[in-house]
């Protein structure tokens, strides 16, 4: 729980730095690159990305401490039940594909939701632009 803490402290100071340098990086976006992609656009796919490091740092430490986990709880499963041993790397083997499978899924809706976000943007900036005209 305490290393999620400190993660999750870490991901907030490190999505504020990366949007900070993304504004930045937006401000300072040549007359071209803004036509031809839209200002709207390029944030949209710059905060996705901030967003998707920024989830990341909490869980780092889950890269490494599964498999931790993993081997003080199978050295406890052979030295108590060594038939239980079986059953539960069995169970941690088929859950494995599962949650990639799950995973997968999660990226494909994200990229669904990024593109209605741009419809959204493009939207709203084409619906101020018609006011600034009036």
């Amino acid at each position: 729980v305490a290393g999620h803490f400190i993660g999750s402290r870490q991901a907030v100071r490190t999505e504020t730095i990366l949007k900070t340098l993304m504004f930045n990086k937006a401000l300072r976006l040549s007359a071209a690159s803004r036509g031809a992609f839209g200002v709207g656009n390029v944030l949209t796919r710059m905060s996705v990305d901030v967003q998707r490091v920024s989830d990341l740092i909490p869980w780092l430490h889950y890269s490494y401490s599964p498999f931790l986990m993993l081997g003080v709880a199978l050295s406890m499963l052979v030295t108590q039940v060594r038939l239980a041993l079986v059953f539960g790397l069995a169970v941690v083997l088929v859950m494995m594909p599962l949650a990639a499978v799950v995973i997968a899924k999660s990226y494909a809706l994200e990229e669904v939701l990024m593109k209605r976000r741009d419809e959204r943007t493009k939207l709203m900036s084409e619906i101020l632009r018609a006011a600034k005209g009036v």
